[in-house]
């Protein structure tokens, strides 16, 4: 009986689904943070965007986890997960690697503060930097559409495949890749 009450609950109330956030909103919204004296937290939104990355897992990032190139021209790497830490993906995975090479984008790995020591990248927790990109979305004007930051990681793919710079396997598949 429960199965079928919830079942019946779905059909009345089906999820709603949340778009890709496009990144010319994405644009508006760092302009917003950086106005607002948050670049950092744009700067965390911009890596969601471009590394697909969820909003916890830039929250957790570490100095130590991000990885200069060896070689000019070689793009910026995140480890991230590190089973030193103890950490693991919301599948159950330690240890993965992300390239930073969008060309949009050949200067995100610099803008990240790499590092030896073990402390966060960026200092705010996921409360302050949601807060800052709620007072960002109205600073800009956004009135029709309302975002949420997790949004920044359905928009990398979707950007990527419009611009055909990657599969669309390989946006499916995230831009993980195990050590």
């Amino acid at each position: 009986r429960t199965y079928k009450a919830l079942q019946g609950w779905t059909k009345l109330a089906p999820p709603t689904t949340r778009p890709p956030m496009p990144l010319v909103f994405l644009t508006l919204l760092l302009d917003g943070l950086c106005q607002g004296g948050a670049p950092d937290i744009g700067v965390a939104i911009l890596l969601m965007f471009f590394a697909y990355f969820r909003p916890g897992e830039a929250t957790r990032l570490h100095e130590s986890d991000i990885v200069r190139p060896v070689f000019k021209g070689q793009p910026f790497a995140i480890h991230l997960h590190p089973s030193e830490r103890g950490l693991k993906s919301k599948v159950n995975i330690s240890d993965e690697s992300i390239l930073l090479d969008s060309k949009e984008t050949p200067y995100l790995g610099e803008m990240l503060k790499a590092g030896d020591r073990d402390v966060r990248l960026f200092k705010e927790d996921y409360t302050i930097m949601q807060k800052e990109f709620e007072t960002a979305q109205q600073a800009v004007g956004f009135k029709q559409v309302q975002y949420v930051m997790y949004q920044a990681r359905h928009g990398g793919p979707s950007h990527d495949r419009w611009l055909r710079s990657r599969t669309l396997r390989k946006c499916n598949d995230g831009r993980h890749m195990q050590v």
